[in-house]
């Protein structure tokens, strides 16, 4: 989108070149007025933008898992991680949990770190349900479901 504005803007400059000068001052105050109309455009696309992106938590659960299970798990988040790379949807965080330990991701790792992660500990059912509960919009990546 930024490639198109910046394509849009030196088209803009280069019809602004080609115009012959009349007078200075209609010249001045059309210069003003696109600059202003530009500015307006590029800062509501940017808005609709980010209003249209879909915000997610992604909830990885880290307990024991076999390997071929915890494949699919990083196939799934590999999924989820390309289409925010899209910008189809925005990975706000990524909260790593077993029953050892929680931690939270503000910027998602990339599916290559989540693929070689090491799975430990026992399910808990509480915490999971307590997560999903408190990041409604959340995508829960586990092997345990109940």
């Amino acid at each position: 989108m930024t490639n198109f504005l910046l394509s849009l803007f030196a088209s803009l400059s280069i019809t602004l070149l080609t115009i012959p000068v009349v007078t200075l001052f209609p010249r001045q105050r059309f210069l003003k007025t696109l600059a202003i109309s530009s500015t307006a455009f590029l800062f509501s696309g940017l808005l609709i933008q980010q209003l249209m992106t879909q915000q997610i938590t992604v909830l990885l659960d880290r307990s024991y898992c076999p390997a071929s299970e915890w494949q699919q798990i990083s196939q799934d988040y590999a999924q989820l991680y390309q289409q925010h790379q899209r910008k189809q949807t925005r990975i706000a965080t990524v909260i790593l949990f077993s029953d050892l330990n929680q931690s939270v991701l503000y910027t998602p790792p990339l599916p290559e770190a989540v693929r070689t992660l090491k799975t430990y500990g026992q399910f808990n059912a509480r915490q999971q349900t307590a997560l999903v509960r408190d990041n409604p919009r959340a995508i829960l990546l586990s092997c345990h479901r109940f």
